[in-house]
């Protein structure tokens, strides 16, 4: 396996794409004669390519379907498989190269590799932090990305959007272990979260909106019951990555000392992030969680609600999906098959894919809590989750109006389900 590689500087290259063999596909001819600057995007050299590419975004060389790679760009199609943009034909498979930041996981570990390649795409996968892949996005470094959902959420609520997203969802996570409390504060369920103070790292981020979205609809406390201190978890001087007004609820900024530091000089009571505090992590008495059990109780919240918390979703910019829509239908279909790899990993008793001796009765037990399809790409498997989190931006004083989960989506994704249920 190649060493991991490190995220370039901003990039501002011109971008161009060969043309595709459908009239549904096609890309317009004025955006291929502009050979207009895209952010991220190359249009490539094909005669030096090999040679001239950055060290740091250099990878192995690309595995074929048949070599068990799956891709989406083959253009051949083993036997009762579903319909793919990889039937089309083209004559340039590598037409248009995009850099796409975003956290590194299994579940792009095959694009990362080239193992899974979207059609008509030359995609290089830039793992980085999800802050600093939201970071640089919202900069304008890159055309295509992994991106908080409540932020994008919240950009669609406010006629803002500079993107569109399709329905991959590369992050969730059950947040009821997000909640670390004061010992020393009295603090011995939800309910006594009422009149506290609770730091929160910014309080539009999507885990702390899923925190009080279930604090309110499981345990009768509302966003307005407490007053918000937000600020850096272990470092001061943390601001929003988007400024937002928030209505109706009581929210303070901490400029000059940590979060951690705030919670064991018992300014705050509570902390909600998605990293432990820095007290927590190195074993400290006087700060323990809300919800010590949190796997038994988040388990029963699933088999309740139905929920599994969205954090993040892939996103493109507006004006390159207006101008060349094919490219969202391409980028989906590629992620969602290297999930679907990654879970297929999973699965795999002798010899052991992942370094842990008991994946094996892990991947039993969440089975049985939340069934084989435990982690779907789509709109339709996800409508529900997606549904709660935009009715919760409006709750919690973020949003104005409620987004409907279907507008949030590129529309020539989801005209997908005309031959595969999304």
């Amino acid at each position: 396996m190649r060493p991991r590689p490190t995220s370039p500087g901003p990039a501002s290259r011109s971008s161009t794409c060969s043309p595709i063999r459908s009239t549904s596909l096609r890309t317009t001819s004025r955006s291929r004669r502009s050979g207009s600057k895209k952010p991220g995007t190359v249009a490539p050299d094909r005669s030096a390519r090999r040679t001239t590419r950055s060290p740091t975004t250099t990878r192995p060389r690309r595995a074929s379907a048949a070599a068990g790679g799956g891709s989406c760009a083959s253009g051949t199609r083993r036997p009762g498989a579903r319909p793919s943009l990889g039937d089309v034909p083209m004559p340039d498979q590598r037409g248009l190269t995009l850099a796409c930041p975003g956290h590194f996981s299994d579940r792009v570990f095959d694009l990362w590799t080239g193992a899974v390649r979207p059609a008509g795409i030359d995609l290089q996968y830039l793992p980085m932090s999800p802050r600093e892949a939201f970071r640089r996005l919202l900069r304008g470094e890159f055309p295509v990305g992994e991106m908080s959902l409540s932020t994008y959420v919240t950009s669609v609520a406010h006629d803002r959007a500079r993107f569109v997203a399709i329905p991959a969802f590369p992050s969730r996570t059950f947040r009821h272990s997000a909640v670390y409390v004061r010992d020393a504060a009295g603090i011995e369920g939800p309910a006594d979260l009422v009149g506290r103070r609770i730091g929160v790292p910014e309080y539009q981020m999507t885990a702390a909106v899923w925190v009080r979205g279930m604090l309110q609809h499981d345990h009768n406390v509302r966003a307005s019951d407490v007053e918000w201190v937000t600020g850096g978890l272990q470092d001061s001087g943390r601001h929003s990555l988007e400024p937002v007004t928030v209505r109706g609820v009581n929210v303070v900024h901490e400029d000059q000392r940590s979060l951690d530091d705030l919670l064991l000089a018992g300014e705050i009571d509570a902390i909600v992030a998605p990293q432990a505090p820095p007290s927590f992590a190195a074993g400290s008495p006087a700060v323990r969680r809300l919800f010590p059990d949190y796997r038994s109780v988040e388990a029963d919240y699933f088999r309740r609600t139905g929920l599994f918390p969205i954090m993040h979703t892939v996103v493109m910019d507006r004006s390159l999906y207006e101008s060349q829509p094919w490219i969202a239908a391409s980028l989906y279909e590629a992620f969602d098959r290297a999930r679907a790899n990654a879970i297929a990993r999973l699965t795999e008793r002798e010899p052991l894919s992942v370094s842990l001796p008991w994946i094996n009765d892990e991947v039993a037990q969440t089975v049985e809590v939340m069934g084989p399809n435990f982690w779907p790409y789509g709109l339709e498997p996800n409508e529900p989750v997606l549904e709660a989190l935009c009715g919760y931006l409006v709750e919690q004083g973020i949003c104005d109006r409620r987004v409907a989960a279907r507008d949030l989506f590129a529309p020539t994704v989801l005209e997908l389900a005309g031959t595969r249920s999304l």
